[in-house]
């Protein structure tokens, strides 16, 4: 039975949500509609008198997903005082923060380091065929995303026919090592200690686990940094650059400087800062 639910377009807009690096199962349809995968869920986004209206099997799921107990409203709102976060704010003003499913977001970012939207987004689905479980919606077929035992069966060998390339060995190293136990910890340790456990696993780097960390575990006081990011420290503080010229030097000590400057918001702020860029570039 098909569930649904209204998005308020005012602070949601899925062009800017989906589209901003957060999460690639989605599929653009030709009428504008999308078609958002995750896990074992799906959900059809269209435009319904000026919002958004959310047709899926799982309300709860997808309310949980798009983080709609949140007040995006009031962050815009306080972020807009600071006058260079006001355009890229208003840029992106349909950016909400998604609470994905952690063992699929950990996967999905290994499968992203140095690669593109759209050949990540093909990986996974090539994934998901290969061992996720076929499933059937009113919207048609679709494969859910697979479980750390069906990822299991998969070879190095079977992720390089995948078109993983080097991460194909990272993703046979890493698979095993993500138990319910393991992400469970992730979940109840602090972002310091999540961060050195996700680290730890192969082929993840500083900016990948920070990125699991806001867009897995939610922990807003990450800011991952990428090539945009060190654009934006660069066009919008050089007078810290030139202050403390060891920060231009290290992604580590960029990342460090947001989070100081941000706080809690600081991953809020990083994908306005980044989406703008990114797209103006």
């Amino acid at each position: 039975m098909i569930q649904s639910f209204v998005l308020d377009s005012k602070d949601f807009n899925p062009t800017h949500t989906l589209e901003c690096g957060q999460f690639f199962r989605y599929q653009k349809q030709e009428d504008g509609t999308y078609l958002v995968t995750s896990g074992s869920h799906r959900a059809k986004i269209s435009k319904q008198e000026g919002d958004y209206r959310v047709d899926c099997d799982d309300a709860g799921f997808f309310k949980r997903f798009f983080d709609v107990s949140t007040d995006y409203g009031v962050f815009k709102r306080r972020l807009s005082r600071i006058s260079y976060l006001k355009e890229p704010i208003k840029y992106g003003s349909g950016i909400r923060l998604l609470r994905q499913p952690l063992f699929e977001t950990i996967i999905s970012f290994i499968i992203s380091q140095n690669n593109n939207i759209k050949r990540i987004q093909g990986i996974i689905e090539r994934i998901c065929q290969k061992c996720g479980t076929k499933q059937k919606d009113a919207f048609g077929e679709f494969f859910a995303f697979p479980t750390q035992s069906q990822l299991k069966i998969l070879s190095e060998a079977d992720y390089k026919t995948l078109g993983l390339g080097y991460r194909a060995k990272y993703l046979a190293q890493a698979v095993p090592l993500l138990t319910n136990s393991f992400c469970d910890q992730l979940q109840t340790s602090s972002t310091e200690i999540a961060r050195k456990m996700l680290i730890a696993l192969p082929g993840i780097g500083r900016k990948v686990a920070d990125c699991i960390l806001l867009f897995g575990l939610s922990r807003g006081n990450v800011f991952p940094v990428d090539v945009w990011v060190e654009r934006v420290f660069f066009a919008y503080f050089e007078v810290e650059s030139i202050q403390y010229p060891q920060i231009k030097k290290s992604r580590e000590k960029m990342s460090e400087f947001f989070v100081q400057k941000f706080g809690s918001l600081s991953g809020l702020v990083q994908q306005y800062l980044f989406y703008s860029m990114r797209e103006n570039s």
